[in-house]
C-alpha cells in the first residue's frame, strides 16, 4: 500500500495518523505538488493529496 502525500498537507498528515494507529503498513511517498501535471495524470484527476494507492487502485479525495 502506498500513500501519496505532501508534507505540509493537513489532510495527509491525518491520513498517516490513521494508518498508523490502525496499525497498516504503508510506503510513503512525498509529491512536490508545483509539479501538478506529472502526478495529477497518474493518480488523481484533480491534482490533490492525498492519494492511496493499493492493487493498482488509487483513493483519492
Amino acid at each position: 500500500m502506498k500513500l501519496i502525500a505532501a508534507g505540509y498537507c493537513p489532510f495527509s498528515l491525518r491520513c498517516i495518523l490513521a494508518l498508523r494507529e490502525k496499525g497498516m503498513r504503508f510506503e510513503l511517498l512525498e509529491v512536490n505538488l508545483m509539479e501538478k501535471a506529472r502526478f495529477s495524470e497518474r493518480l488523481s484527476p484533480y491534482g490533490r493529496v492525498p492519494v492511496l494507492e493499493h492493487n493498482g487502485r488509487s483513493v483519492y479525495e
